[in-house]
């Protein structure tokens, strides 16, 4: 089977358990003639992949950038309308509350909140928001969510979202926490339009990063991985056009956004050094790596040390009061203070650092 052929086809496995399980659009239920549109873009995208070579002498069109069109088109449409619908439904039946979201989610609005109030959101607890009411449970068995204790993000997933927040409000009367990783969603299907060039190895990244049944419902329900991953492969794509400030300040900013991508540091570091030696640049990269992180971290760091270095560092390995319950094989990760949160981003990680290598292995032999 060919790559166009596959990631046809995997669009079409991966679209439909998404629209059959969740509403596309704000209502009851999915309009007909919305099913209907979907069907026949995917049923058109099919048949360009199997009678690729008769159609493309016959109607004389630029196949691959029909493919991609269509492609790039079905994965946004089903991202935007099942997210967008939901966070309008919540925004319209239950505002704020518990409806149908991860408790980061009711979290991240709680401590806008309370930062909006000049209360530190790492030195609180969550009792009393509608986090509280979250269901909780260890081991099968109900129990006192930790997250009440701690506020876990760091600072830069926090603070992006006033701005989003504060329109938000404004123009519709409510702000959902998902808003930001639906930006980020549509932001990264447009960051891998441009970091491949091969447009099957395009599509096929575009469907596995957003339509995996890895990640697709734990973007639906707000969980922040793909807010992160936005920021890391806007670096890895800065990096590859030797855009070296670009891409350090991108990578600072998703450092400040998830533990997760503190793992891939060191892959960044060999990467950076193909580009910069270890001359002027890469101390310059350096010095503007420190000077971002330190600018996003310093103002909570330093209004309340113990609590903030509790919340976004120990709480994750278990390694203070009322931290995460962490065991077994998440032993092994956890370690430096940070559990390892989404698998498939780490995997991410890897692949693309890898990737990016081999590509500039090859243009300096080139």
């Amino acid at each position: 089977m060919t790559a166009d052929r596959l990631d046809a086809i995997l669009l079409f496995a991966f679209v439909l358990p998404v629209i059959f399980r969740y509403k596309i659009l704000p209502g009851e239920v999915t309009p007909y003639w919305l099913f209907g549109l979907l069907f026949a873009v995917l049923t058109i995208n099919t048949a360009l992949s199997f009678f690729r070579d008769g159609l493309k002498g016959f109607l004389k069109i630029n196949y691959e950038k029909i493919r991609t069109v269509l492609t790039v088109s079905v994965v946004t449409a089903v991202i935007v309308g099942v997210m967008g619908g939901a966070i309008v439904d919540r925004g319209r039946i239950a505002p704020g509350q518990n409806f149908g979201v991860h408790d980061i989610i009711l979290q991240l609005e709680a401590a806008l909140t309370k930062l909006s109030d000049g209360v530190n959101p790492y030195d609180t607890t969550y009792f009393g928001t509608p986090l509280e009411d979250w269901h909780y449970d260890e081991l099968g068995k109900p129990a006192v969510n930790p997250a009440l204790y701690h506020f876990v993000m760091p600072p830069f997933y926090l603070v992006s979202a006033f701005p989003l927040r504060f329109i938000s409000i404004r123009l519709f009367g409510f702000f959902d926490g998902r808003m930001p990783l639906l930006l980020a969603a549509v932001g990264l299907i447009a960051v891998l339009v441009f970091y491949f060039r091969k447009p099957e190895l395009k599509r096929t990244a575009i469907i596995f990063t957003l339509l995996s049944p890895a990640t697709i419902d734990f973007l639906i329900e707000g969980r922040s991985d793909m807010f992160a991953l936005f920021f890391l492969v806007l670096s890895l794509y800065f990096l590859g056009k030797d855009r070296l400030i670009a891409s350090v300040v991108v990578f600072a900013l998703g450092m400040a956004s998830k533990q997760t991508v503190w793992f891939a540091l060191p892959a960044y570091i060999f990467l950076a050094l193909h580009h910069t030696g270890y001359g002027k640049k890469f101390f310059v990269c350096t010095a503007v790596l420190t000077a971002v992180l330190a600018a996003v971290f310093f103002p909570f760091l330093a209004w309340n040390p113990g609590a903030f270095l509790d919340s976004v560092v120990f709480y994750l390995s278990g390694n203070t009061a009322r931290g995460y319950p962490v065991s077994d094989w998440e032993c092994c990760f956890t370690s430096s203070g940070c559990s390892v949160t989404s698998t498939s981003t780490i995997r991410f990680i890897s692949g693309s650092c890898w990737w990016r290598f081999r590509q500039s292995q090859r243009r300096m032999h080139i």
